[in-house]
């Protein structure tokens, strides 16, 4: 397990290092320290010791301390099973991508989908509807006991807005869903496919 951790956020504290040694930080590292809910300036003297005492309590609690549990392309949080979360690849210069994965309820409750944050992305919107039909879920995505929900391009889906840079195909992108009565899981989204000529909102 801590092997684990230590994988995930050595890319992070190696361009923390990079910052430290005076060259400004690459535009992802930027994204980390919004993804991992910072609001410190980014040139402000005391970064480093802030960012790496928050991320390694984020990854903490969200691998480690039961929160969620993730096996393969497959991740469970309480009573929420959650099936191949993916992103389409997208081109240079593209403000925005939809998400995808397929969420079952096992319990007697229903839960709802609440919020995200995603580790390339400033925001993660719940939304339903393609291209100008696209609109936000008013009080997320509910999920009916014994009900599954598969995020579609015209269906409900999710839609990181403000990319830092491009998804790449035969990558992950690291993200955090949080369900109101499930709490917060920690997942990687897949990157599949071609990416399309132009950038913006679109439903695949």
């Amino acid at each position: 397990m801590l092997s684990r951790i230590r994988e995930r956020l050595r890319p992070i504290l190696d361009r923390l290092a990079r910052h430290r040694a005076g060259q400004r930080p690459a535009p992802v590292a930027a994204g980390i320290f919004v993804w991992a809910g910072l609001r410190t300036p980014i040139d402000s003297e005391d970064i480093m010791t802030q960012t790496k005492t928050k991320l390694i309590a984020l990854t903490l609690a969200l691998i480690g301390g039961g929160t969620g549990t993730g096996r393969a392309a497959d991740y469970v949080v309480g009573a929420i099973q959650i099936a191949h979360p993916w992103a389409p690849a997208t081109p240079e210069g593209a403000k925005a991508a939809p998400g995808y994965l397929t969420l079952t309820n096992t319990g007697r409750e229903p839960d709802r989908l609440i919020s995200g944050s995603f580790v390339d992305a400033g925001r993660v919107e719940i939304v339903s509807g393609g291209g100008r039909a696209t609109q936000a879920i008013a009080g997320g995505l509910v999920i009916a006991p014994g009900e599954t929900v598969t995020l579609t391009p015209t269906g409900p889906h999710l839609m990181f807005t403000g990319l830092i840079g491009p998804l790449e195909r035969g990558n992950t992108a690291q993200s955090i869903l949080r369900f109101e009565k499930a709490g917060p899981i920690v997942l990687e989204f897949a990157i599949e496919g071609a990416a399309q000529k132009s950038g913006g909102r679109r439903g695949r």
